[in-house]
């Protein structure tokens, strides 16, 4: 059977930009074998490069009626061919990574240069790609060894010497004796079949479709196939605009034909030797014309000079092209959401491609707002999945004991406790989540312990503390150990207090059943994993999930699609948007290679870093010359400007530079762009909302609070909205999950301190007591269960002001004794009511001092900042107040005399003594006067006339409100009116 015509050179054919690629190669397929046998084409074997690529022609050649199918191979799947059972079968990628990760550990357990022992699983990974590209290359490792001899090292020897250290890891991974991997024995069934072709070449046809040659071993059986009497390759998107004369110019790989042009070389055909697949091929001229002329290589664009105003149709060519360049990702993704609904309602196929994986979440997260799931061909990273996160957290957590934070995070997961009852177990989660937020000086363990008193939750508590325990636990182990932990880990977790059966975390959906193939591949191959830390299998396992990818095209509109720019090579929807087009996205930023320099690859024969961006070039040549097609970017990202990528800069450069119909071309696809973006904005736009006005409640008499603390006087003169917010609407805010090392846990454990040492030392105080001073603070601090930093700190703090603290106590105690620690009081209003009762103040007294004639002293330590003087004298009352209290008997044991002496002990970082005077230079009481004033305050507060306006005089306050938010401050400022409202409550 003949398919071709006999040809004395290499037959290659090509497929032009904007073409349908699958439809081009079987119609281009059908014609050749019209009239003969139906059987000859099931005789007929395709190469392609993708997967993606064999379903569109599979499905094309299925739509065109009954027939037989040729035999369409995957590249890729030679290297599993079973036609050579004398080449050893491959290992697992995943068992090849951990046993140069074990390797790589060895070496890092010594020299840490290259990272932590944690980076062990990275650094295998980076160098598995090495070994998988030497392979693929035809490179042996003795031409890396070899470097010395052909390169000047001098300059980089430290650096050499410790890569080849871990270079000479791969070498045995070469031989007769040695286990190939995939790459290693793809090479070596394409160069035993390509052996055999030359011996007898096949008599049936054999295509190489749709691959660029730019691996080694992909670019050798091209050769071979290319060379065969029934043999023929089919490339993708060949530039049949560009002269013979920039051909044989070209000689850097970013041009999206250099792999075209290598090819050519060692076929050594020209560019003129390469002919159409299909003479019928649709496409349009004009606009890849323009675009060939546009990513010429830099050499010679000086041709734009010569040959721009050569191009016809401009207008036209661009008729169906729109540039939009968004103000940011955001407009940018909802922008291209309308695009693609649009398309939708249309009734067309549309696709987004990019090399953004960010740029698809957000579009696809836009897209949901109309109930659109689109097919993403590159799926969902497993780490961002249900299952995924739930997993990750976990093993971030093995081995030591989770803060309070992470413990709520997990219990919230929406897979813990599902298999149980899960109402309960949210009310459980509730309670120890406020209970977290409470503790001061309390480790995340001893409040569970307390929690298992909650007699609703004595059960879940302990299912709790167990898990936890065994979580904690967690220690250095073989791997298949670790992983068998962490999955009865996460299977607990899901099956709660219960102990139900676990199917729900693996059964659900794909992301479970891919999560599962995972922990059994793991275990699979654990056997070369050696020992593992809890931290180097959180590692392992996260890299595992973020390069695991779960797909389900089930769920999701089979006519709006998000595809890699790679699936975007063999396919080709009615409307194309190419987004993310910026510099370092598309195309993507080289990466920086741990172990050869730039000179080095090239010397060895290896790709060049210039390599993938060519391919990058190529793809964007191939998206660009679709039917309708918009190129999207943001001009910001979040935090700063971007720059355009260097297509988008060649094309806007060379029609900017044409005069007429160049300008007006590019001017009609920005306005095309700029309506996308304008309906973006518009729809992202928020509603028109009255502003708030500055809130001034007046509840009724009886709702208003009651009972006031000394300290929130000051809030009552200058914030009262928040007394209103706090004791008439019940509101509180939400504590910070707290580890020990809070202000709240620092002002209690210092407080527990000077109160344990006056005690201690009581009336046996000498400069020599500084030291006992720091003692009683190390046995404080031992005991309470915060973290080491915090506690060196607070002790460091200490140290600092001991000696001056000392000097101050030694003064005071010569004329006052300290009698009372942490007291507390509270004083009835028999003149003020409150529904049917008297308003009350409470307050509590940090120390109090007695003198020989039964007279009184108040102290208050402050660990934070010190009262001014002048907040002293206009708002800050506690003092004051406190000080009538004593007087008046509402402190239990304390009466009789007089409060002649106020202070405040600042024990922070700075040790400091401010008095609260009592009497004013005429002899006034003033303590009596503020005890009188507070009363006409709450006096007005109680009336249901007088309102709680918000920040009434917060000009005295350094530091906003808890409730500014409640009260929409912002949309009014202090220079607006109170909106005095009767409330309900």
């Amino acid at each position: 059977m003949n398919l071709f015509e006999p040809s004395e050179k290499p037959r290659v054919f090509a497929i032009p930009p904007g073409c349908d690629f699958p439809r081009e190669l079987v119609e281009g397929l059908l014609e050749r074998f019209k009239g003969q046998p139906p059987e000859n084409l099931a005789k007929t074997e395709i190469f392609l490069n993708t997967q993606r690529s064999r379903e569109v022609a599979t499905n094309e050649l299925v739509k065109r009626g009954p027939t037989f199918l040729p035999k369409i191979r995957l590249i890729t799947s030679l290297s599993h061919d079973k036609r050579y059972p004398d080449i050893r079968g491959p290992v697992s990628p995943l068992r090849r990574r951990l046993e140069l990760a074990q390797a790589v550990a060895k070496l890092l357990e010594g020299d840490q240069r290259f990272g932590a022992r944690t980076a062990a699983y990275e650094l295998a990974d980076s160098l598995a790609a090495l070994m998988d590209e030497m392979h693929g290359e035809g490179v042996k490792p003795e031409s890396l060894r070899n470097l010395e001899r052909e390169l000047d090292m001098s300059n980089f020897s430290n650096h050499w010497q410790q890569s080849l250290a871990f270079i000479n890891i791969i070498g045995q991974y070469w031989g007769t004796d040695a286990v190939p991997d995939i790459e290693a024995r793809q090479r070596l069934v394409i160069e035993r079949m390509c052996d055999e072709w030359r011996k007898c070449p096949p008599k049936t046809p054999v295509l190489v479709a749709g691959s660029t040659g730019s691996r080694g071993a992909t670019h050798l059986l091209m050769q071979a196939v290319a060379m065969l009497p029934q043999g023929a390759v089919v490339l993708p998107c060949f530039d049949f605009d560009m002269p013979d004369e920039v051909w044989s110019e070209m000689k850097t790989e970013e041009h999206p034909q250099y792999r075209f042009k290598t090819l050519m070389s060692n076929l050594a055909i020209a560019s003129g030797d390469i002919r159409k697949w299909r003479e019928e091929s649709i496409c349009d001229d004009s606009r890849n014309r323009l675009v060939s002329l546009a990513l010429r290589p830099a050499p010679v664009t000086d041709q734009w000079m010569d040959e721009g105003p050569k191009l016809e149709n401009l207008v036209s060519a661009t008729s169906t092209m729109s540039l939009m360049e968004a103000p940011n990702p955001r407009i940018e993704a909802v922008a291209i959401a309308l695009r693609l609904r649009k398309a939708l309602a249309d009734g067309k196929t549309a696709a987004l491609v990019t090399a953004d994986r960010r740029l698809s979440r957000q579009v696809k997260a836009a897209l949901g707002r109309w109930g659109i799931v689109p097919l993403d061909g590159s799926g969902d990273q497993l780490i961002q999945t249900v299952p995924g996160r739930l997993l990750r957290q976990v093993a971030d957590m093995m081995g030591k004991m989770p803060s309070s934070a992470e413990i709520i995070a997990l219990l919230k997961h929406p897979l813990a406790h599902a298999e149980g009852k899960r109402k309960r177990h949210w009310t459980c989660t509730g309670i120890l989540e406020k209970a977290f937020r409470r503790a001061v000086a309390e480790a995340p363990s001893s409040v569970i312990v307390n929690f298992r008193e909650h007699k609703k939750a004595r059960r879940w508590a302990a299912w709790l503390e167990s898990w936890l325990d065994d979580l904690a636990n967690a220690r250095d182990d073989d791997l298949s150990k670790l992983v068998e932990l962490h999955r009865n880990l996460a299977e607990r977790l899901v099956a709660g207090s219960s102990r139900r059966r676990t199917d729900i975390l693996w059964g659900r959906d794909e992301a479970g059943r891919t999560a599962l193939e995972i922990m059994d591949e793991l275990l699979a191959v654990s056997d070369q994993g050696g020992k593992y830390s809890p931290p180097d299998y959180a590692s392992l396992f996260r890299n595992l999930a973020i390069t695991s990818f779960v797909y389900e095209p089930y769920k999701t509109h089979p006519s709006i699609r998000i595809w890699n720019t790679l699936d975007a090579r063999m396919q080709r929807p009615d409307v194309t948007v190419a987004g993310g087009l910026n510099e370092s996205v598309w195309p993507a930023a080289i990466p920086q290679d741990p172990w050869l320099n730039r000179q080095m690859r090239k010397v060895a024969n290896l790709r060049m870093p210039e390599r993938a961006v060519g391919l990058s070039a190529h793809d964007f040549q191939q998206v660009v010359a679709g039917s309708e097609v918009l190129l999207s970017r943001s001009v910001r990202t979040v935090d700063a400007p971007t720059l355009p990528s260097r297509w988008i800069c060649r094309l806007t450069s060379l029609l900017e530079g044409l005069d007429g119909d160049g300008q007006a071309a590019l001017k009609s696809m920005r306005e095309r762009g700029q309506c996308w973006i304008d309906l973006a904005s518009k729809l992202e736009a928020p509603a028109p909302t009255e502003r708030a006005k500055r809130p001034s409640p007046k509840p009724p008499a009886a709702a208003r609070p009651s009972r006031l603390h000394v300290t929130e006087i000051k809030t009552l003169i200058s914030d009262p909205y928040a007394i209103y917010a706090k004791h008439v609407l019940k509101l509180r805010p939400l504590d910070p999950f707290n580890e020990g090392a809070s202000p709240a846990a620092k002002g209690t454990l210092v407080h527990k301190i000077f109160e344990k040492f006056i005690q201690d030392n009581k009336g046996a105080l000498d400069e020599s007591a500084a030291g006992k001073l720091v003692t009683a603070a190390k046995a404080v601090l031992k005991e309470a269960e915060i973290p080491r930093y915090a506690a060196s700190f607070w002790l460091a703090e200490i140290g600092n002001i001991a000696d001056q603290f000392i000097k101050s106590e030694i003064e005071r105690q010569k004329s006052w004794t300290p009698e009372h620690f942490e007291a507390s009081g509270i004083f009835a209003f028999p003149d003020l009511r409150v529904g049917s009762g008297n308003f009350e103040i409470n307050g509590r007294a940090d120390r109090i001092d007695v003198d020989s004639k039964g007279n009184w002293a108040l102290y208050d330590y402050k660990t934070g900042a010190v009262p001014s003087k002048s907040d002293v004298v206009k708002l800050d009352k506690q003092m004051p107040l406190l000080a009538i209290m004593i007087e008046k008997g509402a402190f239990e044991g304390i009466s009789g005399g007089k409060v002649l002496q106020s202070s405040y002990l600042g024990v922070g970082n700075k040790f400091g003594v401010i008095h609260v005077q009592r009497e004013d230079a005429e002899g006034a009481d003033l303590f009596s006067k503020d005890w009188e004033s507070f009363q006409d305050l709450v006096k007005s507060y109680l009336d249901p006339a007088q309102g709680f306006t918000s920040r009434r005089d917060m000009k005295r306050l350094r530091y906003s409100s808890d409730y500014d938010h409640l009260a929409r401050y912002g949309e009014w400022d202090e220079t607006s009116s109170a909106d005095e409202e009767e409330t309900m409550q």
